[in-house]
Parts: structure tokens; C-alpha cells; sequence
């Protein structure tokens, strides 16, 4: 354990350059948009709303319960209890709960407190019961800001995904007080994470999008993600009964619903397009996809007035999420990857 600590500390002093040469492929931010952060190639990431930080992220890869990271912003709230007199090591310690546990209780192994880019920085390594280890990084930002990276993975795997940490938190953005790094725009849009705390689910949607919940009677959740203001003030024509959208406006309604009927994904889309009048309608093919690991289903739907699509997601038996894409005439492809992305996002809560 002691040469294990011993060739991490080596790790820490000649890792740092590794960091930049990480894909993140994505950046998501809080509700709020003050905080940001890149996402790894082959990461998921979701806001949690765990209480002792500004906000905190959590990272993690698909199928692997052993290896995630959780990202944790501090502000003034969380400064202002801790005397202003201490070194920055001591303030980080606090702010990850190790300040005054013996190392035998808290499991760590080793640590040091360094300058980076000319901003504190403090690191730790802890070993956790069954064999965890946890590789901690504090970057502090001016007086009253700082970032933390928490990346939990089996002791024998740690080392191999430091770098990874190091470009997460060397990724962060905080509005004011850091501009975050530039991150290619072509390779995956940009997302802020949804919900309030009483949400039945969270999803991905893209910054800039104005977010509008609806009271839901006989569904479990609704929600419309718009693309602006212009597609916010869509309504029916009062003549027509349709709703119109000119070029570049689009709206997504997310749906949570349960439907006891449907057996599969394809029962409970097919039980939504029979409930659309085929009068106005013109439906087209509907054709199965993977979402994720989930199984999914998906068919256009189009009036006079606009272009749209259905996409349905299974969340669990009994439940399924459906995707109402609104857009104007011809322009469908064009939102394709933010419908797919959105839809992949969506997790259930509680």
C-alpha cells in the first residue's frame, strides 16, 4: 500500500500534462448556467442535488457501478464558514469532510498542496472499504471559489484514470470568475441539466433552450423545451385549429407517461398515433432503435402547418417517455441529434 501511495504521488507530479490530451466530447451546466463542465468520451454526466456544495455533478460510464467522479463547486456559502486565516489545503480538507478525521477513519493515504496556473490546488488519495480508491482534486478559484474532483475506481484501476480527473476539473467554468475552455461545438451540442428537486425525471437539453412545465393530470410529467422566444409563443391558428412554426423554431414536449395496456415500446407508441386525428395528420413509418440501452420507437408526424416527430423511450415496465418534436416544414433533420440526445439524457428519479 505505501509503494502504491508512493507511485501515485509520482502520478500527481507528472500527470498534469496528460490532462489536455482527454476528449471531452460535450459540456453540460447546472440550471443556473454558473457552473460548467467538460464531459468525457464514453461519459454520462447528471446535476445532483446533494446538499453541502453550490451544485455537484456526477460522472460516470455506462455498465460500470465501480468507476464514477463526482464534480463539486464551493462558493462564499460554503467559505464563509471556514476561518479565512487557514491555508488552502486545510480549507479543501474541510470542504471534502476529511478536516480532523484521523487517517485510519477516513482512509487517506496521501496528499500534497500545491500552485498551479497560479491558483491553490490540493490532492488527495484515499483508501476506502472493499477495496475503492478515491483520487480527490481542489483547484481554488480568487477567495471565494473552488472546484473539487472526487473519482472513485477499484485500487487497482485508479492510477490508469487520473488524467481523466485532472481534465474534468481542469475543464471547469464558473460565470464571473473562470471562463471555461474552448470545446469543439460540431461534436455534441451543448446541454444544461433538468429538473427542479420534485421532478419525476432529469434529461439533457440544450443551453440557450427556455424550459416550460405544464400541470399533468392524467400523465406523470410534461414538459416543452423551446428553442427561443419565437417558439415559445407558438398557438394554434384560431381559424385552423394548427399551429404554425416558422423557420428555425422548434419545441420539444417531453411526456412521461404511464400505460398499462402496452406491453412493449411499439404497444404504447402505436397507442399514441391512434389518438391523433388522421385527418389532420400524415404519419409515417414507425421503426424501432436502441436509445441508449433502452428500447425505443420513433415515426414522423407532420400537418399543413409544421413537420414533427414522435420518439418513444421505455423507462421501466409500465412506463415510457414520448418525444413530440414540432418544428417548421423540412427542417426535421436539422434537430435530429437534439431530439436523440435529449432522449438518451432522460433518467428516472427517486
Amino acid at each position: 500500500m505505501r509503494y502504491l501511495a508512493l507511485f501515485l504521488v509520482f502520478l500527481w507530479i507528472v500527470g498534469g500534462a496528460a490532462a489536455q490530451d482527454i476528449p471531452l466530447e460535450e459540456r453540460i451546466s447546472t440550471p443556473d448556467r454558473r457552473y460548467s463542465v467538460g464531459v468525457p468520451a464514453g461519459w454520462e454526466a447528471e446535476v445532483s442535488t446533494r446538499a453541502g456544495a453550490a451544485a455537484e455533478v456526477r460522472l460516470f460510464t455506462q455498465g460500470n457501478d465501480s468507476l464514477w467522479a463526482s464534480m463539486r463547486f464551493f462558493d462564499a456559502n460554503q467559505f464563509r464558514t471556514i476561518p479565512a486565516e487557514l491555508d488552502f489545503a486545510l480549507k479543501a480538507q474541510i470542504l471534502l469532510g476529511l478536516y480532523n478525521v484521523p487517517p485510519e477513519e477516513s482512509g487517506l493515504q496521501d496528499s500534497r498542496s500545491l500552485t498551479e496556473n497560479g491558483r491553490p490546488v490540493y490532492e488527495a488519495f484515499l483508501i476506502l472499504e472493499r477495496g475503492t480508491a478515491v483520487f480527490t482534486r481542489v483547484e481554488g478559484y480568487g477567495t471565494q471559489d473552488a472546484a473539487a474532483i472526487a473519482l472513485f475506481a477499484p485500487a487497482d484501476a485508479l492510477e490508469q484514470w487520473i488524467p481523466t480527473a485532472r481534465a474534468i476539473l481542469a475543464s471547469v467554468g464558473i460565470r464571473g470568475v473562470i471562463d471555461p475552455p474552448a470545446v469543439d461545438a460540431d461534436v455534441l451540442p451543448s446541454r444544461a441539466i433538468y429538473p427542479p428537486e420534485n421532478a419525476p425525471v432529469s434529461f439533457a437539453y440544450p443551453i440557450g433552450s427556455i424550459v416550460v412545465t405544464y400541470p399533468a393530470d392524467d400523465v406523470v410529467f410534461m414538459a416543452d423545451i423551446h428553442n427561443g422566444i419565437d417558439a415559445l409563443h407558438n398557438i394554434p391558428d384560431p381559424q385552423t385549429g394548427l399551429t404554425h412554426y416558422d423557420s428555425g423554431e422548434f419545441t420539444l414536449r417531453v411526456i412521461v407517461m404511464d400505460d398499462p395496456t402496452a406491453e412493449t415500446v411499439v404497444d404504447f407508441l402505436e397507442n399514441r398515433r391512434r389518438e391523433l386525428n388522421m385527418d389532420v395528420y400524415t404519419i409515417g413509418t414507425l421503426e424501432t432503435f436502441m436509445s441508449g440501452a433502452r428500447d425505443a420507437a420513433r415515426s414522423t408526424t407532420a400537418t399543413a402547418a409544421r413537420d414533427g416527430s414522435f420518439t418513444a423511450v421505455a423507462l421501466a415496465p409500465g412506463r415510457y417517455v414520448l418525444l413530440s418534436a414540432s418544428c417548421a416544414p423540412g427542417e426535421l433533420d436539422r434537430y435530429a441529434d437534439a431530439i436523440a440526445l435529449t432522449a438518451e439524457s432522460i433518467r428516472l428519479r427517486g
